[in-house]
């Protein structure tokens, strides 16, 4: 009897989704198929990757700057 199983190879181990059913032991030849959606890509951020607008100036940035906290103040004084 001839049975197909998926499972997932990772660190040298093959770990089966599911168990043969009525199959108690047999050979086995393993097929490995790249998954695409595991694999990282470098992307380099190009100009107009993200949206903002001509008017992009410093302003905006002055919200994202760090200005203190309050409740550390007092602690390195």
């Amino acid at each position: 009897m001839t049975t197909t199983v998926t499972g997932v190879w990772k660190h040298g181990r093959l770990s089966l989704a599911t168990l043969p059913v009525g199959l108690r032991e047999g050979r086995v030849q393993v097929v490995l198929i790249e998954d695409d959606r595991a694999i990282v890509r470098p992307q380099p951020i190009t100009f107009g990757m993200f949206s903002g607008g001509p008017d992009v100036g410093p302003e905006q940035f002055a919200e994202a700057e760090f200005h203190g906290e309050a409740e550390f103040d007092d602690t390195y004084a």
